[in-house]
């Protein structure tokens, strides 16, 4: 008799992930606790439905005969809509029940996934000769850009199944998270191996340092989707040096580090340039080009191209990024106004092309003129709306919004005077929090299609980091206890955090001076913020383990000139980290110099204090470094995962 035995596939989920045996114990295992790791517990039992064939029935259903009929008529395979609406890819053949699928069979539902749908998410159309036939052709020959792919690809259809609300599809989307880390862990490996070979400047390999970025952002971690996309920052200005003649893959590649930087301006809000990277991939002659060669149709895919392009808008000047995506700019007033109205008369262009009834400028909101008693009214009184959105459409033009009203609060602090700037962006505040509806986790099914994202696919913008950003250019704290309150609903997107977010925005409340109108209209015009030059900065770092935050409130002070902060100092510092569950805990403020009010009062750090930080020097050594370390990486990986 035979003395192989069959491995039991009852153990908890973490010991079949380690490979080890487990004793079984209910509803924790003793191994785990005797590890000291956490343990994920037990799999449901599964039942199969097994319906017998009548006598003369064809042994092939309908929905098994679906793989032919595709075949005979050329039509490629689309993303499946499930019973929520999660847009994950089918194939014409699934295993049967009799089937036990091998190790890295889910690599096979993870490519198409990536080559279907996440490389449409992520890439214009135009881009996706390089980010999908040409990488998939290289993925023949070059296993770490197989390994890649596959792994991303898992990590989306994990993210989308997390994302429901069925015990079944959170256990699958679980253990296929599981597949993905080990496969992203094989990915690293075989860069780091292929590195050792050829130079890293190779377009191949910075695209593949960018998928990771990806991976890690859908995995919502930071340290490593920076460390990602810094080299591939950095290894990309070294290659586009060397590149005698242009490359088909610098527009793909340039474009999506522009968008990329994005997320780093959120994440690491002081300026980019401090960290050494400087953005050196501006809008290229050809995408402007580009940019005004769409139709009118904004249905499915093309509306991510309409979305892709707006967002190219705002990155062709790096002044304009800066203004539009991070919390704090230097020296505001030497950008001249001039040029901000001219780059408006693009963005208008753009707008004139989408063609979309809910994009309405304030213009054409208040042909008289919007006045306080109008702002006042935006989010107490009932909003009409004649349109129904689904979440990209909403998302498209809540982008628009946001944009526009980050850059009217910079035009309103660099005049000073001109009241209308600040009430051009309360109306596109407004706008922004009125399309956030559609960010619900909820509403992740209703009235989508394939060719539309879901909540979750956007990982390069997110309504989450819009909220907050909109939440420092507010009237007054009414409208910012909503964004507090929506961003905490909203949850994590990407590597946006909506309860850190949450988080700040109510510390930063205590250092902000307020004017009551007792005689106001509406209960909004209570707690008034201050104009726009007087109001405070928040500085929020997540530290390298990604539970722990960092939060440091800048004060105006017209007197004082710093070589980082320019006219503005720390006026308060506060810590908090998460608990188990990820709930953010009670923060821990520490005020300096006392009230706000009082610019350039003793006892207030400068930017020599500033810099010093743990924090800061962390993600400083991070920009400094110039070569793929895997020991780094999954390093940074396994300190930010996410099981």
């Amino acid at each position: 008799m035979s003395s192989f035995r069959k491995r039991r596939k009852t153990g908890c989920l973490t010991c079949r992930q380690r490979r080890v045996k487990c004793d079984e114990r209910k509803p924790t295992c003793e191994r785990c606790e005797a590890s000291n790791i956490h343990c994920a517990g037990y799999e449901r039992m599964r039942y199969i439905d097994v319906r017998h064939r009548q006598r003369g029935e064809s042994p092939l259903t309908p929905s098994d005969s679906v793989a032919p009929a595709v075949v005979r008529s050329g039509v490629l395979l689309a993303p499946h809509f499930e019973c929520e609406g999660r847009p994950l890819v089918a194939l014409p053949n699934n295993p049967t029940p009799a089937q036990r699928p091998h190790a890295r069979a889910r690599d096979v539902l993870a490519y198409h996934q990536y080559l279907f749908r996440t490389v449409h998410v992520l890439f214009p159309a135009c881009y996706l000769r390089f980010w999908r036939d040409t990488l998939c052709q290289e993925a023949w020959e070059s296993e770490y850009i197989y390994d890649t792919i596959t792994a991303l690809g898992s990590l989306h259809r994990a993210s989308l199944l997390l994302a429901g609300s069925e015990e079944n599809a959170k256990t699958r989307g679980a253990d296929t998270k599981v597949t993905a880390l080990q496969t992203y862990t094989m990915a690293i490996q075989g860069l780091s191996r292929q590195l050792k070979s050829e130079p890293p400047s190779s377009d191949l390999v910075i695209a593949v340092l960018l998928l990771l970025a990806y991976f890690e952002c859908f995995n919502g971690n930071i340290p490593a989707a920076v460390r990602h996309y810094h080299l591939a920052k950095y290894f990309f200005l070294l290659w586009s040096d060397l590149e005698k003649e242009e490359s088909d893959s610098l527009l793909p590649i340039g474009s999506a580090l522009r968008h990329l930087s994005f997320v780093c301006r959120v994440v690491l809000p002081l300026p980019i340039t401090l960290f050494g990277a400087e953005n050196s991939c501006r809008l290229h002659p050809d995408e402007r080009r580009r940019t005004r060669a769409l139709g009118k149709d904004k249905d499915g895919s093309l509306m991510a191209e309409y979305m892709h392009q707006l967002l190219d808008v705002f990155s062709a000047e790096e002044y304009v990024a800066d203004l539009v995506w991070s919390p704090f700019v230097k020296d505001l007033g030497s950008i001249p106004m001039e040029r901000i109205k001219t780059f408006l008369e693009e963005v208008e262009d753009w707008k004139d092309r989408y063609n979309d009834s809910s994009l309405n400028s304030v213009a054409q909101k208040y042909p008289s003129g919007l006045s306080r008693r109008d702002v006042d009214g935006l989010l107490v009184m009932p909003q009409q709306r004649k349109q129904q959105h689904t979440y990209q459409s909403a998302l498209t033009a809540a982008l628009y919004h946001f944009c526009m009203a980050r850059l009217m609060w910079a035009l309103a602090r660099i005049s000073g005077n001109d009241e209308a700037y600040e009430l051009a962006t309360y109306f596109h505040v407004s706008e922004v929090l009125h399309l956030s509806d559609y960010a619900e986790k909820g509403a992740i099914g209703r009235g989508r299609d394939q060719d539309h994202w879901v909540f979750g696919e956007a990982v390069d913008i997110g309504f989450s980091a819009m909220l907050f950003l909109c939440g420092l250019c507010c009237p007054c704290n009414l409208w910012r206890d909503f964004i507090t309150e929506r961003l905490r609903l909203i949850g994590r997107e990407g590597l946006f955090n909506g309860p850190a977010f949450a988080t700040a925005l109510t510390v930063l409340r205590g250092f902000e001076p307020v004017s009551n109108n007792t005689a106001a209209l509406h209960s909004s015009m209570l707690d008034r913020l201050g104009p726009p030059r007087s109001r405070a900065v928040p500085l929020l770092f997540t530290e390298k383990d990604g539970r722990n935050y960092r939060l440091y409130v800048l004060g105006p002070s017209p007197d004082r000139v710093d070589p980082v902060l320019g006219d503005f100092e720390v006026v308060c510092q506060a810590h908090w980290t998460t608990d188990e569950d990820g709930a953010m805990k009670e923060p821990l403020v520490e005020a300096f110099g006392g009230d706000i009010a009082s610019p350039g009062s003793a006892g207030r750090p400068t930017s020599d204090w500033l810099l010093r930080q743990p924090v800061i020097g962390d993600w400083m050594d991070t920009f400094r470094s110039s070569e793929f370390d895997v020991e780094l990486a999954i390093r940074d990986h396994v300190n930010g995962v996410r099981l």
